[in-house]
C-alpha cells in the first residue's frame, strides 16, 4: 500500500444510482471557448449527459453547465471535430444510434451565457449494437477533421464521415468486442482479438476494399462471400486487453516514432510500430485502467508521455519509462482516468468511478487516513510476544518441512456390518430411483465418527458410495456436530439396498468425511468397509451349470458348507428342510440377485473344492469369500483339521486366461464402437450447424433466395442426432456393463494367479497395482492403455529377466488399435511368474 494519498481538489456525485464504465468520461474545449479551457464531459447507462467546468477547488452548482437525459444508455462520449464547420463537438455512443451535438450559450450577462444547450447536428442509426468507437484524421486528411470508425458486438467496423457513411468491414477470428485505438502516425485501427492476439488494421486497406459497400447496408448474403481483412501486423498477448492506447513512453524514440501501450490484466506491454515488443512490464496487482499524459519537459526527440495505472484497490502507480516514481491510495475504483489542467493547475488527474463519483485530484505528500499507526499507550507484554514467536516459527516449520507429520486431531470413522439382511426390510422402488419398479431388500450399517482433537467440528458431511449394483438409502449425510474428545462417537445408520441390474465389480463400501477444522484448514477422512456376501446373493437349492470349472486345493480336511456359509443358510430355505441341509453340507448353490448362480463341490475324501458356474466373471466374488472364510476358518484358534504345515489353498489348474481375454476383447470393442458413434454424432452436430449458419443467412437477407431443401436437409439431420443420442446412451450403459464383467473377470484371474504361484499378501496387491481390477474408462486412454503400460513396465523392472530389458523404461499411454500386444504382456507376466519371478526383488 502507498504511503500517501492521493488529495481531492475538486469532487461531484454524477447523479444517484446510475451507471459508468471506461468511455463514459471525456475531456475537452467543448462550448468553443476562446480560453480554451477544457471541461469534463459525462454519460451514463441511464441516458445523462452531464458537463462540467471546474474552475475553483471544490464543487460549486455553476460548476455544472448542463445535465440532459438523452432517454437512451451512453456508452462512450468524446469531444472533436465531427462537424464541417471546424468547431469541437461531442459525440454520443448509444446502442442503436451514434448521435454528434454542439454544445450552444444562449443568453448573456456579462460576457457569460446565462445557460447551455444542447443542438444535435445529427445522426446514424445503427443497424448493429454498438461497443465502442474511435476517431481521427483518417487517410491523412487535415487534422481539424475527424472521422468515426465504430466497432459493433459482432466484430463489424463501420466508418463515418461526419454526416456520411463510408463504408463498413468485419474483423476475423472475433467473438467479443475488444479495445480499439487509432494510430494517426499509421493511420491504423488497433484492437485485440478473440485469440488475445494485438491486430493491426491499415485504413487504406479496409477502405480499398471492394466488399466494403456491400457489407454496410445489413446485406445477409455478402457475409458467405467476403474475403478475409489483410492484417498489417499481429502480437501475440496471451492474456485479455483491457485498454489501447498510443503515446511517446519510451525515451529511446526518435522524433517520428511512436509507442503502442497495450494494458493486459496483469501485464503492460509497450509495442513498436511493427508490432515488436520494447518493453513489458508484470504488475503485482491487477490494474483497474490507465492514461497517457504529456512530460512538462520536453526531450531532443519530442514529448514524451508518463503513464498512471489505477489498480483494483484503487491505487494510482505512476510510471516514466520503466520506473515506478510515485504512488498514492485513492478513495474510489477508477473506471476511467484523465490528467488535465484546470482552474491554472496542471498535472490534475480526473478519475470517474462506476457509481459515477467524479474527482479531480493531485498526488500530495498526506498520508492515508487509514493506515495502521503505533500503540503509545499500550504496555508490551515480552512473554505474549514470545509465545506467539515460537508459535509461528512452528507453523513456518511445519508448512516448510518435507516430510508431513500425520496430525494427531483427526476423525476417525469405523462401521458396524450386520451378517444378514434387515429382518422384514422390503422396500417398493416406486419412483424409479434405482433404476425400477422393484423390491428390494436392505442391509443397514452404522457408522461411528468420532473426533480425536478438543474442538468441535461443526458441518462435517458423510459421503456413501456403494458398489454396483447397490444403491444407499442417502449419499450425501450432514452431521451437525461431532465433539472431540467424547468417547461417546456420533453413530450414522446408512441402509444399504440390494439391486439386480448386473455382478457386483466389488464387494466394498468407501464412506468419506469431509470437514473443516477449527482453524480453518479443510481435512478429510476414508474408510473402506467390506460389505457381507447376503447383500450380494442367496442360497438356493443346488443347480447344476457347468460352463466354467475351477478347482482349489488345500491341505486341511474341509468343513461343510453349511458351517461354513451358517450366515447365508440360515436365513434361506434350506434352514427348515433337514433333507436339504444335509445334502448342502456338501453341494452349495448361491444365486445373485441378477440371476447368476456359482455352486460349490466339495470332495469328502480330500480338501478339493470345485467351483462351477455358468459365467466365467461370475465366479469372482464366491471364490474370493471362499478363500476368506476358509483362511480365517483354519487359523483361528477354533479351526480343526488334518494336515501340515500353515494352511494354504493352491490352483493347480491352467490358468483360464482365454476366458479373461474374451472379457478384455469385449470392453475394447464397446469402447471402440462408442468412440465410432461419438465422431459420428460430431460430425451430424457440425452439419447441423453449418446448415443453421445457412439459413440464418438467407432469412436475413432483404431478397431471400431460395431454401433448395435446407429445411428439409435440417429436419433429417435433426433426426438423425436423435437416433445417434440415444444410440450412444444405449452404448454407454452396454460399455459400463462391460467394464464390470471385465472388473469381475480381473479379480478372479488376480486370485487364481495368488494361489496359482503362492504370493504373499505384500506382492499380491503390488500386482494388483499393475492389473488392477478398477476399470475407468475414456475414448483415448482406457483401461486397456493404462495395463498395457503397466505390464510394460513390470516386465522390464521386477519381472526383467536381463539389465537389457530394463533399458528405456520410459512408456508412453497411446490409444491402443487392438489388444494383441496387452494380452501377450500378461500372458508373458503370469509366464515369468510361473518360472519363479518376484514382483519383489527386495525380500
Amino acid at each position: 500500500m502507498s504511503l500517501f494519498k492521493a488529495r481531492d481538489w475538486w469532487r461531484v456525485n454524477c447523479g444517484d444510482e446510475e451507471e459508468f464504465d471506461g468511455g463514459c468520461l471525456c475531456m475537452g474545449n467543448v462550448d468553443n471557448d476562446p480560453s480554451g479551457e477544457v471541461k469534463v464531459v459525462t454519460g451514463s447507462f441511464q441516458g445523462m449527459l452531464r458537463i462540467y467546468n471546474p474552475k475553483e477547488r471544490d464543487f460549486k452548482v455553476e460548476d455544472l453547465m448542463l445535465e440532459q437525459n438523452l432517454e437512451e444508455p451512453i456508452i462512450q462520449v468524446e469531444a472533436g471535430h465531427f462537424t464541417s464547420n471546424g468547431g469541437i463537438s461531442i459525440a454520443v455512443l448509444h446502442p442503436r444510434k451514434l448521435a454528434v451535438y454542439t454544445l450552444a450559450a444562449v443568453g448573456s450577462n456579462q460576457n457569460q451565457a446565462s445557460y447551455f444547450s444542447l443542438h444535435k447536428n445529427y445522426e446514424h442509426k445503427l443497424e448493429r449494437t454498438a461497443a465502442n468507437f474511435v476517431y481521427g484524421s483518417f487517410g491523412g486528411i487535415s487534422p481539424n477533421i475527424h472521422y468515426i470508425c465504430l466497432q459493433s458486438m459482432d466484430g463489424q467496423l463501420v466508418v463515418y464521415e461526419h454526416e456520411s457513411f463510408a463504408f463498413s468491414r468485419f474483423l476475423h477470428n472475433f467473438l467479443l468486442p475488444g479495445p480499439l485505438c487509432y494510430c494517426s502516425k499509421l493511420d491504423s485501427f488497433i484492437t485485440c482479438n478473440s485469440s488475445f492476439e494485438i491486430e493491426c488494421y491499415k485504413y487504406q486497406v479496409l477502405a480499398s476494399s471492394a466488399e466494403g459497400k456491400s457489407e454496410s447496408r445489413g446485406d445477409a448474403g455478402s457475409l458467405t462471400q467476403q474475403k478475409r481483412v489483410q492484417v498489417d501486423w499481429r502480437f501475440i498477448l496471451g492474456e485479455a486487453a483491457l485498454d489501447i492506447r498510443v503515446g511517446r513512453f519510451s525515451r529511446t524514440l526518435t522524433t517520428c516514432q511512436v509507442d503502442i501501450m497495450v494494458l493486459a490484466e496483469r501485464t503492460m506491454y509497450c509495442l513498436s510500430e511493427v508490432g515488436e515488443p520494447r518493453m513489458q512490464m508484470r504488475f503485482d496487482y491487477t490494474p483497474a485502467c490507465f492514461t497517457l499524459y504529456r512530460n512538462a519537459a520536453e526531450d531532443s526527440g519530442g514529448p514524451t508521455h508518463n503513464v498512471i495505472v489505477a489498480s483494483s484497490t484503487g491505487a494510482m502507480h505512476l510510471y516514466r519509462d520503466t520506473q515506478l516514481i510515485w504512488a498514492a491510495k485513492g478513495d474510489v475504483l477508477p473506471v476511467s482516468l484523465s490528467v488535465g489542467t484546470f482552474g491554472g493547475l496542471k498535472g490534475l488527474v480526473v478519475s470517474l468511478d462506476d457509481t459515477g463519483s467524479l474527482a479531480l485530484s493531485y498526488m500530495g505528500t498526506d498520508p492515508p487516513l487509514n493506515v495502521v499507526g503505533g500503540f503509545e499507550g499500550k504496555e508490551l507484554n515480552y512473554e505474549e510476544m514470545d509465545e506467539e514467536h515460537r508459535r509461528l516459527l512452528t507453523t513456518i516449520r511445519e508448512a516448510t518441512s518435507e516430510t508431513k507429520q500425520e496430525p494427531t486431531d483427526k476423525v476417525t470413522l469405523r462401521a458396524q456390518v450386520p451378517g444378514q439382511l434387515d429382518a422384514g426390510s422390503t422396500m417398493v422402488d416406486d419412483d424409479h430411483r434405482y433404476g425400477g419398479h422393484e423390491r428390494r431388500r436392505g442391509l443397514t450399517v452404522r457408522i461411528f465418527v468420532s473426533y480425536s482433537g478438543h474442538a468441535t467440528i461443526d458441518n462435517l458431511k458423510l459421503s456413501i458410495r456403494p458398489p454396483a449394483p447397490l444403491a444407499a438409502s442417502q449419499e450425501l449425510i450432514p452431521v451437525p456436530s461431532v465433539r472431540g474428545g467424547s468417547r461417546t462417537p456420533v453413530i450414522v445408520p446408512v441402509t444399504l439396498l440390494t439391486g439386480n441390474s448386473g455382478l457386483p465389480p466389488s464387494n466394498v463400501l468407501t464412506v468419506m468425511a469431509s470437514y473443516t477444522t477449527a482453524s480453518g484448514e479443510p481435512r478429510s477422512a476414508h474408510a473402506e468397509v467390506a460389505l457381507p456376501l447376503c447383500l450380494f446373493c442367496q442360497v438356493v437349492p443346488p443347480l447344476k451349470n457347468a460352463g466354467y470349472k475351477i478347482t482349489l486345493d488345500s491341505n486341511r480336511m474341509p468343513p461343510q458348507l453349511t458351517a461354513l456359509f451358517d450366515d447365508l443358510v440360515s436365513s434361506s430355505a434350506l434352514a427348515n428342510d433337514t433333507n436339504q441341509r444335509n445334502a448342502a453340507n456338501n453341494v452349495l448353490t448361491f444365486q445373485y440377485f441378477s440371476g447368476h448362480d456359482v455352486t460349490i463341490l466339495v470332495s469328502k475324501s480330500a480338501g478339493r473344492y470345485r467351483l462351477q458356474s455358468g459365467t466365467f466373471e461370475a465366479l469372482w466374488l464366491v471364490v474370493t469369500e471362499l478363500h476368506n472364510r476358509l483362511t480365517e476358518y483354519f487359523t483361528s484358534a477354533g479351526g480343526k483339521g488334518g494336515g501340515e504345515g500353515p494352511f494354504s489353498i493352491t490352483f493347480t489348474e491352467t490358468l483360464p486366461l482365454q476366458d479373461f481375454f474374451n472379457l478384455i476383447d469385449a470392453h475394447f470393442q464397446t469402447r471402440q464402437e462408442l468412440k465410432k458413434i461419438g465422431e459420428e454424432l460430431a460430425s451430424r452436430a457440425h452439419q447441423f450447424r453449418s446448415i443453421q449458419k445457412r439459413l440464418l443467412v438467407r432469412f436475413k437477407d432483404r431478397n431471400p433466395a431460395p431454401l433448395q431443401h435446407l429445411d428439409v436437409l435440417l429436419e433429417g439431420t435433426f433426426q438423425q442426432l436423435n437416433l445417434l443420442g440415444a444410440e450412444m446412451a444405449s452404448c454407454q450403459g452396454l460399455l459400463q456393463a462391460a467394464a464390470d464383467r471385465l472388473s469381475c473377470g480381473c479379480e478372479l484371474v488376480l486370485m487364481l494367479v495368488r494361489c496359482r504361484f503362492g504370493l504373499d499378501a505384500e506382492s499380491y496387491e503390488t500386482l494388483r497395482g499393475y492389473l488392477s481390477p478398477v476399470v475407468n474408462d475414456s475414448l483415448e486412454q482406457g483401461w486397456e492403455e493404462c495395463t498395457e503400460a503397466a505390464m510394460t513396465h513390470l516386465l522390464r523392472t521386477s519381472l526383467a529377466k536381463s539389465a537389457k530389458e530394463a533399458v528405456g523404461l520410459s512408456t508412453q499411454l497411446t490409444p491402443l488399435a487392438d489388444t494383441n500386444k496387452l494380452k501377450k504382456h500378461i500372458g508373458l507376466v503370469c509366464e515369468r511368474l510361473a518360472r519363479g519371478g518376484r514382483l519383489n526383488k527386495d525380500k
